[in-house]
Formats: C-alpha cells, sequence, structure tokens
C-alpha cells in the first residue's frame, strides 16, 4: 500500500523539483496543495502535474482537500507563519515532516542572533527604519517577536524534520531541546543544486573576477565582506554583487554607496535582473567567491561554484563551511583570503569539487534520498 503524503508549501520555485523527485518514487501517492485560486495564478511553481490542487489559503475547500485525502503525511515546506496557523488549526491531527529552509527556524528567539554579523544587523536596522518609518517598524519588530516567542510552541506538533544541512537541525534542537527531543530527522534535498551531467565535461571557470553573496539580503553580510576586500589586492578584479533581489531599497543603496566608497572602480553591482544567459556569462568571468554568511545561506549558489571550479571562502562559524570540510570539499575561509589574498584552487581540487557536487547534490543522488525518505516514513508509521 502506497505512502499518502500531503504537501503543503507556498507558491515557491523549489517545489517544482520537489514534485519531480515525489511523482518518480512508487511508494508513495502525492498531493502538493498550493495556496491560490488556479494553476494559472502561480507565479513561481511551473510544473502541470495532476498531483497539484490549488485552494485559497485555510479555506472550507482547502480543509475539505485535506482530510478526505486523509494523508498518512502532512510534508510541510517551510516554517513560514501561514504554515504555523495551519498546524495550529489541524491540533496535531496528523504526523507532520517539515523540512526547513534556514530562515524560518533561525528567526527563532533562541537562534536570531545566528542570522547575521553585527555591523549588517545594525545597517539592515537603519534600513528598515528607512524604508518603512520609525512607528511602523517599531510595530513590526513587536510582531516580529511575537511569533518569534510563540513559533517554537508548533514544534511540538512535528514528528520528522529535514533541513538543508543537518548541523542546522542540531542547531535547533540544542537551543530547543525540550520542543525538538521528540523529532526524527530524516534527510531531504530539494534538486536542481548541479541538474545536469554535462557539467561533469563543462570547462571550469579559469575568470579573475570575485562575487560577492548571491542577493540583496543583509544575511550576506556585504558590509563586513567590504572590510575584507579592502586589505586585499584586487588588481584586474571585479568584485561583482548581486543585488537584483532580497533585502529593501534603502539596504541595496546603502550598500551601493558603501561598495563605491570602500572598493572604488572594483565595485561592480548588478541591480537589474538578468535572464540565465547574461547571469552564467557574468559567473564565467568569476574564478573567486566570497561568502560571508554565518548561517547557512545559498547552498544551491555554493554548491554551483564549486562544480565550476571557483574559489569559494566562507566564514568559519557557519555551519555550511564545517558540512562541506566535513563531506570533503576544499574550501578556504575569510581568515584565509585576508592572510594570503586571492588564490586559485589546484586543477585536481576542482575535480574532486566537482565530483563532491554531483555525487551527493547531483539528481540520482537526490532521488535516492526522496526514495529512501518515504521507506523510512513508512516503515516508521508501521512501528508506530
Amino acid at each position: 500500500m502506497k505512502l499518502k503524503i500531503l504537501h503543503i508549501s507556498n507558491d515557491e520555485k523549489f517545489i517544482d523539483s520537489a514534485i519531480k523527485m515525489f511523482s518518480l518514487n512508487a511508494d508513495s501517492e502525492n498531493v502538493f496543495l498550493l495556496p491560490t485560486a488556479g494553476l494559472d495564478k502561480l507565479k513561481f511553481v511551473r510544473s502541470k502535474e495532476k498531483s497539484i490542487e490549488t485552494h485559497p489559503y485555510l479555506s472550507s475547500s482547502y480543509f475539505e482537500l485535506i482530510h478526505n485525502f486523509n494523508p498518512d503525511i502532512l510534508f510541510v515546506h517551510g516554517l513560514s507563519p501561514k504554515h504555523i496557523e495551519l498546524l495550529r488549526k489541524l491540533n496535531g491531527k496528523y504526523r507532520v515532516y517539515l523540512y526547513s529552509w534556514g530562515a524560518d527556524i533561525f528567526s527563532l528567539k533562541k537562534l536570531n542572533h545566528l542570522m547575521m554579523k553585527p555591523v549588517s544587523q545594525s545597517l539592515w536596522d537603519q534600513c528598515h527604519i528607512r524604508e518603512r518609518g520609525r512607528l511602523k517598524n517599531v510595530l513590526s519588530k513587536i510582531k516580529q517577536r511575537r511569533r518569534a516567542n510563540t513559533k517554537h510552541i508548533v514544534l511540538k506538533s512535528i514528528q520528522y524534520m529535514g533541513t538543508v544541512i543537518q548541523q542546522d537541525f542540531k542547531i535547533l534542537q540544542s537551543h530547543y531541546q525540550k520542543e525538538t527531543s521528540h523529532i526524527k530527522y530524516l534527510p531531504f534535498n530539494y534538486s536542481g543544486f548541479v541538474s545536469s551531467n554535462d557539467m561533469l565535461i563543462a570547462n571550469f571557470s579559469t575568470g579573475e573576477n570575485v562575487l560577492l553573496g548571491n542577493s540583496a539580503s543583509p544575511v550576506c553580510c556585504h558590509s563586513e565582506a567590504f572590510e575584507v576586500l579592502e586589505k586585499v589586492n584586487l588588481t584586474n578584479k571585479r568584485v561583482i554583487v548581486p543585488l537584483s533581489y532580497g533585502g529593501n531599497k534603502s539596504y541595496v543603496q546603502a550598500i551601493i554607496e558603501k561598495g563605491n566608497s570602500q572598493l572604488g572602480d572594483n565595485f561592480q553591482p548588478l541591480v537589474d535582473f538578468l535572464d540565465k544567459e547574461t547571469y552564467e556569462s557574468i559567473l564565467g568571468s568569476v574564478g573567486y567567491a566570497i561568502m560571508p554568511q554565518i548561517r547557512q545561506h545559498a547552498m544551491g549558489n555554493i554548491l554551483y561554484l564549486l562544480s565550476s571550479g571557483v574559489t569559494v571562502y566562507m566564514d568559519k562559524k557557519n555551519p555550511a563551511y564545517d558540512f562541506l570540510i566535513d563531506e570533503g570539499f576544499i574550501i578556504k575561509t575569510l581568515q584565509d583570503l585576508e592572510r594570503f589574498s586571492f588564490e586559485k584552487l589546484e586543477k585536481d581540487q576542482m575535480i574532486l569539487n566537482r565530483r563532491l557536487t554531483f555525487d551527493l547534490f547531483g539528481d540520482e543522488a537526490l532521488q535516492n534520498k526522496t526514495n529512501n525518505l518515504v521507506r523510512q516514513l513508512a516503515l516508521d508509521l508501521k512501528h508506530t
């Protein structure tokens, strides 16, 4: 008998890969419930699989579908405010698997200090006030604190959990032992990190330019990275900083001003949305990437860069750094950059990083991980 899995998700770009992987699993029956009035209203999900159901969020038809399908597992994609509300309303009626993307758990009260570095946090707070006005910002912070203070309560209604890297789950457990002691960790990842075997024979990137971060999110800690880059030799290098999404207008403007002031002509912000071909052409000029985050973030970007032969610099405090090092990847630190300036990986190190990326995060590896997740859930339910 097939395991009945009902997927609860917002309209997110990663969900297409989940739809594909679970549709290829022969041991489960899957329905993806998305909170819209129809497929034509979806912005990011492009799949047309029959397993997709669309109903306005928390409407009578939304709950009717949940109860009629009567799932063995409620698979919740991300702990968003709406999903928290849903879990509270269901009040433990179904067994729940939560897949966390990172920000959803690091916004919890006890983990919030691990979101970003102090200078970036201060700049982000200032930009929030500038963008929304002081009163609105105060009210927004009060609302966020209330959510953060009560969000952990819903953890008690979750039986299984997966995170992008297991280190994130361990951090959650260490700060919320009472609320998570009953949760069983079962790994899962969306596909699409490195989705084509063509990359195995593609040329390595040989450029001299530097990529900083992946977006205008303050989690990228741009300010602290600029301080490091001021100390190293940037001759014949452009520091390319994607700022076309994430953050807000005030933050983007502040980063542009800082970049121009501290890096001068070496600074190249990307403020407009670029098509895939143009962006990949720019990435082709990159030989180095600086990812100064202190929490797991932009893993898809990091893995793509590693498979391309780019030398990646990370903060040692980032649990993703520990994860990648433990798996055998060659990663450099921000401290290495300050001490030795830019150093390219050797050819054999590039080959190793590419092979590890495909072995751990290629389509075949992640399909096997999905199949194993279904088997483990089914086995656990038998013994419940």
